[in-house]
């Protein structure tokens, strides 16, 4: 045989052992001369992310339906479910889930199209508009997405406004605590300013005056959500009643008040997912409203600080509720998809590690239940509904 006819045999055998490689792996060499460098997701990745949109569902539904078995006969939810034997006698019932519930529903409504859930959810508005409610919740923050939702009528929307006017108050105004509403406004504004560039940049926060450790520490949650409230209101209030400036100029200053607050708070906490990403909202609620660089700078620390937590500190289930609705906002403000990316990874550490069901262990103190759907908390065997509430929305979005 020439020389030049085992060349020609070699090659030819060296195509048809490419082709059949093409076959076995559906691999077209065309494909990749046509589109350049152009990456394509490959079937196994589409199918990995069919399977994560499924999950995701199919534990919505799961939490959906076990918080509609969390309520009484007048449609009041528990604050909490425990698996404790004589829980049942120690059961506390509480208006001041709605916001959560209620946020949470609307979203999973909306991304289902839920026309039905959407008019139940109605009446649970209708009986929350009703009842008297705390207002240290998130009441206007969660209720702005149900006056800015293109799912719900007019009607709808403007009950949500209602119940945020009634029950989203203005926060500390001062009181045996604090006399934080003696400052002078831009003394205040100063003094925060001064002190996110300390926090920023590593430095001891000074205030001209300290308020007790002991109270900041308890009143931080109220605090931040006192801040977001106030700001979701402005917002509501300048394009609806922009004539009422006396109403105005108190929610800005509440916002500014609290947030004082909250930053005096966070100096003495011990830090966590949790405090940050409240802090965090807080601070981005407060740059929607004034359009202040430095909160959106105090933000963008504390969601690096949140990462830096997660890799070196134990956190737990509820924690990534707050750093998931953190990540959501920092994407709705800045447009950036690594915060989305980082929403989509926390969502994914709580669909693969964090969902527990049955909810309880059938040993020694506890009872079995086999209710499915609750996200159970780090500490201790308990499941609380406002957190649960809010997972079900940050699964919908």
């Amino acid at each position: 045989m020439s020389k030049s006819l085992k060349i020609l045999l070699s090659v030819l055998a060296l195509i048809s052992a490419c082709l059949s490689l093409a076959i076995v792996f559906d691999w077209n060499p065309l494909q990749k001369i046509k589109t350049g460098l152009t990456l394509t997701t490959t079937p196994s990745l589409e199918r990995s992310e069919e399977e994560f949109k499924e999950k995701e569902k199919n534990i919505a539904q799961l939490t959906l339906s076990w918080l509609n078995s969390q309520k009484n006969e007048e449609g009041i939810y528990r604050i909490s479910y425990s698996c404790l034997k004589d829980e049942d006698e120690n059961v506390i019932y509480s208006s001041r889930i709605f916001p959560s519930v209620l946020w949470g529903k609307l979203k999973y409504y909306e991304k289902n199209s839920d026309y039905e859930g959407i008019s139940e959810l109605e009446k649970e508005l209708d009986l929350a508009i009703n009842t008297p409610t705390q207002n240290n919740q998130w009441n206007c923050k969660l209720m702005k997405d149900f006056w800015e939702s293109n799912i719900l009528s007019q009607e709808q929307k403007e009950k949500a406004k209602v119940y945020c006017r009634d029950t989203g108050g203005e926060g500390y105004s001062g009181s045996d605590m604090y006399n934080v509403a003696e400052i002078d406004s831009n003394e205040l504004k100063n003094s925060i300013l001064k002190n996110i560039d300390n926090i920023v940049n590593g430095l001891p926060v000074s205030f001209d005056e300290f308020y007790e450790a002991s109270h900041l520490i308890n009143d931080f949650e109220k605090v931040t959500a006192y801040v977001s409230n106030a700001s979701a209101r402005y917002l509501l209030e300048k394009e609806e009643n922009e004539s009422n400036e006396e109403l105005i100029n108190n929610l800005r200053k509440s916002a500014l008040q609290n947030y004082y607050l909250a930053l005096q708070g966070y100096s003495v906490i011990d830090k966590n997912i949790k405090d940050n990403s409240l802090l965090g909202i807080a601070s981005l609620d407060l740059h929607r409203m004034t359009n202040e660089q430095k909160y959106l700078d105090m933000a963008l620390y504390l969601f690096d600080e949140n990462e830096k937590l997660e890799n070196n500190k134990i956190n737990y289930n509820y924690d990534y509720v707050y750093f998931g609705l953190f990540a959501k906002d920092l994407f709705d403000m800045t447009g950036n998809k690594l915060y989305k990316e980082k929403l989509k990874s926390i969502k994914n550490k709580i669909i693969e590690d964090q969902f527990i069901h049955p909810i309880c262990k059938d040993v020694d103190n506890f009872i079995l239940d086999t209710e499915k759907g609750g996200f159970r908390s780090g500490v201790g065997n308990f499941y609380l509904i406002g957190e649960n509430s809010l997972m079900l929305g940050l699964l919908s979005i």
